[in-house]
């Protein structure tokens, strides 16, 4: 079911007439391989020139207009996640629909450098974890 509705939505045609999208990901469980009967289909819309929070609301509103809504997608403006979202899908996405794919992993490669130096921040050391589990 997950490719079929993801090839749908690359077939549309709003795709190829929006410039402002650079990219569609499909990420997740579908793209892990562990989906279930009860899984979506996460889509993110990579669209890097678009700053304006009103401009990023009509993106999204014109892509849920031009989608089956029969099929459960869950859609998400990739500039908007959190960093470590962003690097999720970096590191485990399938490319749905793509302008220009080097542009696309030069723009992703900005945010994976971003993560490595920010993951470390992020995870707690087992070690780090029982000195704070020991001073509480």
């Amino acid at each position: 079911m997950a490719e079929e509705s993801a090839g749908s939505i690359a077939s549309g045609l709003w795709l190829q007439k929006d410039q402002r999208i650079l990219a569609l990901l499909q990420f997740g469980s579908t793209t892990k391989r562990e989906a279930t009967c009860r899984s979506d289909l996460d889509i993110a819309i990579v669209a890097p020139k678009i700053k304006d929070p009103d401009e990023m609301s009509r993106l999204l509103a014109d892509a849920w207009k031009n989608l089956d809504t029969s099929e459960p997608y869950d859609i998400w403006l990739f500039e908007e996640l959190p960093l470590y979202m962003k690097a999720q899908i970096i590191e485990n996405h399938r490319v749905i629909f793509c302008r220009d794919l080097s542009a696309l992993y030069e723009y992703l490669y900005f945010y994976r450098k971003l993560w490595e130096d920010e993951r470390h921040r992020q995870e707690l050391e087992i070690d780090q974890l029982r000195e704070i589990l020991d001073r509480i």
